[in-house]
């Protein structure tokens, strides 16, 4: 492996974290910054997990390395920028000491969820998705379960949404009680904040 400039590597890394807040605030297609293998920030900075949780919350492929110290990972990102087609994912690999830039495109939902309601915008769906999103891909055996659910469930979603039997028995059966206890776990969480708030 080549030796890699580290005071160009910084430099390089500073000016992509500056972009990064510019694109923010002001693109529909952000550029988003990792650390592999210990830290993911959301261009906002709000999310931290790790980067299983991208690949589980999005499909990324792969479309060129750069070295630490290429300057042209910035011309590259400046050019997606000026013409934003979809989001781009810059990884940092810590072990090979490269850039990796990848094409991100969100996952879809709840399917089996979406196929029982009927539609993606329902608020048991939302509620499901929110659970995915906030609590089980930040987790440490969430990205594996929701890769997982993803490969088994459009096959059992197709046929759920066949029959009106099929989506209702889904729906009292299935997901009714994983819906309760969701909500039993959100209410049980604001009486805890309020709780705290009120000490």
């Amino acid at each position: 492996m080549a030796r890699v400039n580290e005071s160009t590597a910084k430099e390089i890394w500073a000016e992509l974290g500056a972009m990064r807040s510019a694109m923010s605030s002001t693109s529909s297609f952000p550029l988003m910054l990792v650390v592999d293998p210990e830290i993911v920030t959301s261009p906002s900075g709000a999310m931290t997990s790790t980067l299983d949780a991208y690949k589980a919350k999005f499909k990324l492929r792969r479309v060129r390395t750069f070295s630490a110290d290429d300057r042209s990972v910035i011309d590259e990102i400046r050019n997606r920028h000026r013409q934003p087609i979809q989001s781009s994912l810059l990884v940092y690999n810590l072990v090979t000491q490269a850039f990796e830039l990848y094409d991100v495109e969100r996952r879809q939902g709840c399917f089996i969820a979406t196929a029982a309601y009927g539609s993606a915008l329902a608020p048991e769906v939302t509620l499901l998705r929110r659970f995915r999103d906030e609590v089980l891909l930040p987790s440490r055996i969430g990205p594996a379960a929701v890769r997982f659910y993803e490969a088994v469930s459009p096959p059992l979603a197709s046929l759920i949404s066949r029959t009106g039997v099929l989506r209702a028995v889904t729906r009292h059966v299935v997901l009714k009680p994983i819906l309760k206890l969701l909500k039993t776990r959100a209410v049980l969480a604001d009486r805890a904040c309020d709780t705290r708030d009120g000490e």
